[in-house]
C-alpha cells in the first residue's frame, strides 16, 4: 500500500522520525495519520513563517494587502484595530490601514472611518475646532450615506476623548459645484443674499 498524500510539513515531521516510521506501512500507516493531526494546527503556521519568492518568513502575513482574510483580525489586533462584523475583506483590509489602533483619533483616521461606510467618491468634509476650539464637525453627502448611523457609530469609534462631534449629512453643493454652476462671485451674490445661505445649501 503507498504512502498516502499529505502537507510538506507533515512528511517533513514524518521523514525527521527514521527508524519509527519503518514499519508503519505494515499497520496502516498509523504513525503518519497522527503526524497529520498534529500538523492541521502547524501548517498554516509554517506556510506564511517560510521565505518564498515573494518575500522573508512572515512579511506576507504582516501586510495587510497581502494577508489571507482569515488571518486579517489576527494582524489587525497587531496594531490595535477591531474588525467588527459586517465588514467585507476589502473594508477589513482599509480599516487595518487607515483607522484606528497607533492612528486613532488622528483626523486622518477619523475621515477613514467614515468612508468605510460611503459610496462613490466617499467625501468627507472634516472641519476641526467647530463650532468650537473642543468640538470638530464632519460632513458627508446624502448621496453616499447609504447608512448614517453606521457612519455616526464608526466616528464615534475614533472621536478622542473631550472632543464634541457634530456629524451632518448634507444634501447640498460643494464649493466645487458653486464655482462650476455661476459665472462669477456676483452670479453667487445674486442667489444667496449672505454667506450662511450659501453654506446652508451645501
Amino acid at each position: 500500500m503507498s504512502q498516502p498524500p499529505v502537507h510538506p510539513w507533515v512528511q517533513d515531521f514524518y521523514d525527521a522520525l527514521g527508524w519509527y516510521r519503518l514499519a508503519d506501512e505494515q499497520v496502516g500507516w498509523h504513525l503518519l495519520y497522527l503526524c497529520a493531526a498534529a500538523g492541521l494546527t502547524i501548517q498554516d503556521v509554517r506556510d506564511w513563517s517560510e521565505d518564498t519568492d515573494l518575500g522573508p518568513g512572515w512579511s506576507q502575513i504582516m501586510d495587510a494587502d497581502t494577508c489571507p482574510a482569515p488571518f486579517l483580525p489576527w494582524l489587525g489586533q497587531l496594531v490595535g484595530v477591531a474588525l467588527p462584523g459586517g465588514l467585507t475583506e476589502q473594508q477589513q483590509r482599509d480599516r487595518i490601514h487607515g483607522t484606528d489602533g497607533f492612528k486613532r483619533g488622528s483626523p486622518g483616521a477619523i475621515i477613514a472611518a467614515a468612508q468605510q461606510w460611503l459610496t462613490g467618491a466617499k467625501s468627507v468634509f472634516l472641519i476641526e475646532r467647530s463650532p468650537t476650539v473642543y468640538s470638530f464637525s464632519v460632513n458627508t453627502y446624502t448621496t453616499e450615506t447609504p447608512d448614517s448611523a453606521k457612519v455616526l457609530a464608526a466616528l464615534m469609534e475614533q472621536k478622542p476623548a473631550g472632543l464634541n462631534l457634530t456629524y451632518n449629512v448634507l444634501s447640498g453643493q460643494s464649493w466645487g459645484r458653486l464655482r462650476d454652476i455661476h459665472v462669477d462671485w456676483t452670479d453667487v451674490s445674486s442667489d444667496y443674499a449672505t454667506w450662511q445661505l450659501a453654506k446652508d445649501d451645501m
